[in-house]
Order: C-alpha cells, then sequence, then structure tokens
C-alpha cells in the first residue's frame, strides 16, 4: 500500500539486525528485498521500537536436563551444517540460537496483562 501511494505510512516488523539495504536480517523487508519487490532506497524508517522477542520455543521445566541441552545444541548445529534449513525454520537469518528466562519476556507479559486490564474496564 506504502509502495503504491495507497497509505503514507505502514507497520511491520524486522530483526533490526544486519543492513538496512538488505531489509535486515529477517522479517517481511528482508522477504521482500530477497524476492526482488523492494529497494530499501524507495522507504524511510520512521521509527523503531526497542527489542520485541520472537515468539518462544518452549521447554518443560520437568524435562531432564539433557534432553534441554540437546534441544539447544541442535539449533546451533543446524546453524552450522544446515544454513538454508535455518533460515527456513527462523524466516530469515540467525546468528545464533541461545536460552532466555522468563525475565526476556518480562515486557510482552506486561503488555498482555494491561490489554486484558483495559478489555474488562471497557465491558
Amino acid at each position: 500500500a506504502v509502495m503504491n501511494g495507497d497509505v503514507d505510512a505502514s507497520v511491520t516488523w524486522v530483526s533490526g539486525v544486519g543492513e538496512w539495504n538488505e531489509g535486515y536480517t529477517s522479517g517481511n523487508l528482508r522477504k521482500m528485498v530477497d524476492k526482488g519487490v523492494l529497494n530499501m532506497d524507495d522507504i524511510v524508517q520512521v521509527w523503531s521500537s526497542k527489542l520485541i522477542p520472537n515468539g518462544p520455543i518452549v521447554l518443560r521445566k520437568a524435562l531432564p536436563q539433557d534432553a534441554k541441552d540437546a534441544m539447544v545444541g541442535f539449533k546451533q548445529w543446524l546453524i552450522k551444517n544446515d544454513q538454508e534449513c535455518n533460515e527456513n525454520v527462523a524466516n530469515g537469518v540467525v546468528k545464533a540460537w541461545v536460552p532466555v528466562d522468563h525475565s526476556f519476556y518480562e515486557g510482552i507479559v506486561k503488555a498482555r496483562k494491561a490489554k486484558i486490564e483495559a478489555a474488562k474496564k471497557g465491558s
């Protein structure tokens, strides 16, 4: 819609990592650049948020540590041994898969709770 002149601005997601002219390492802009349908010189970034975590790969606390380590190890193996598969899984270029704890998602949790509370007050 922006490229057609239907709207002046739009919102999309990108990794924010990597080179602007390549559409960063992953996200909608990267897909469009890779397909040859977008030249990054044709658009202007007007705002950027702080890091918004991707959806998690969740492992149960009750799993044995060996199983958790195997999952992390597999993700790291995939990066080194099958980059094409890794990029398809990640929907873009990923330098590393790293384990994080719940605190990494606290901003998302707070936003969701605020939305739930606002909905309760509005009804």
